[in-house]
């Protein structure tokens, strides 16, 4: 099976029309997504490119409901190297990105006020993030800038100071935060 239930704590947001799934892997989130979410457009982020291939032909049924980006999430337009097999246990879904040195760029990133931008749309209503540790470097203070722009985050957090960016980042905006399993949703919350 491609999925399992790991984000089913993502179902009955209401009045969903854009989803990002930074992290994307092969594309078991987004499908989950796309499929609990019929009028839905997603944009995924992946920056492996083996798991890139592989993400382009599961999101291919989707047609331009869906499009996968070969890119890294991060706080700023960047080119990014990448360690692979030195996080957990190595496998495909561990690869890391960091600051290039020496010209061993491998990926460009993407931000998300860059998203928003590029989808011309105000707001983005599930953010669904599993960066491998990058998630330390999006939740810096630059995100507040976007954050009232986001209606639902998914993030696995992993470890300490990912947390501690994270909820440092968001502790300004009245939200419900929950712990399923793995993850972390925020749910951002609106006045009236």
């Amino acid at each position: 099976m491609l999925i399992d239930d790991s984000y089913a704590c993502l179902l009955g947001v209401p009045d969903v029309q854009v989803i990002v799934d930074a992290g994307a892997n092969i594309g078991a989130a987004s499908v989950f997504l796309l499929d609990a979410y019929p009028e839905a457009v997603l944009i995924a982020l992946e920056p492996d490119v083996g798991n890139f291939e592989i993400l382009q032909r599961n999101l291919a049924y989707y047609g331009s409901r869906a499009r996968a980006v070969r890119a890294a999430l991060w706080d700023r337009p960047a080119a990014l190297g990448m360690d692979r097999g030195r996080f957990r246990d190595g496998r495909e879904w561990t690869f890391q990105v960091r600051p290039f040195v020496d010209g061993d760029a491998e990926v460009e990133s993407t931000t998300i006020p860059g998203i928003l931008d590029d989808l011309h749309v105000p707001q983005i209503d599930i953010l669904k993030i599993d960066i491998e540790r990058a998630e330390q470097t999006v939740f810096r203070e630059s995100a507040r800038a976007w954050l009232d722009r986001v209606r639902v985050i998914a993030i696995e957090l992993h470890d300490a100071e990912c947390e501690d960016a994270f909820h440092r980042a968001v502790a300004p905006f009245p939200a419900e935060v929950t712990r399923v399993r793995d993850l972390t949703v925020w749910r951002r919350l609106t006045s009236g």
